[in-house]
């Protein structure tokens, strides 16, 4: 979004927001020729969300002699994901039940 509120001075605004929900993680980076433990292949991925927002602002001024500009943004990024760990936590013989 564009401002000028006078011919030598220009404000530009960016908001940019991306959201993704997937079932859970991509494995478009295993090889097909992957051997998973059996103990691997069988845990339950439970649903994950990645957001990204994105803001940035630039205000330009033309001097006779110069132009003056300033640039700032700030960017955020979220990701929540939920898993089941137990038969993980099997393998190093601990139980998710236990208090110990």
């Amino acid at each position: 979004m564009r401002f000028q509120p006078t011919d030598a001075l220009v404000i530009d605004a960016l908001l940019m927001t991306q959201s993704i929900t997937m079932g859970s993680f991509s494995e478009a980076d295993e090889p097909p020729e992957s051997t998973r433990s059996p103990i691997t292949s069988r845990i339950v991925l439970g649903p994950i969300q990645r957001h990204l927002y994105a803001i940035c602002l630039t205000a330009a001024y033309e001097f006779p002699f110069a132009t003056l500009t300033s640039a700032t943004s700030r960017w955020s990024r979220a990701s929540v994901w939920a898993g089941d760990y137990s038969e993980t936590l099997a393998l190093f013989g601990k139980s998710y039940l236990t208090t110990r």
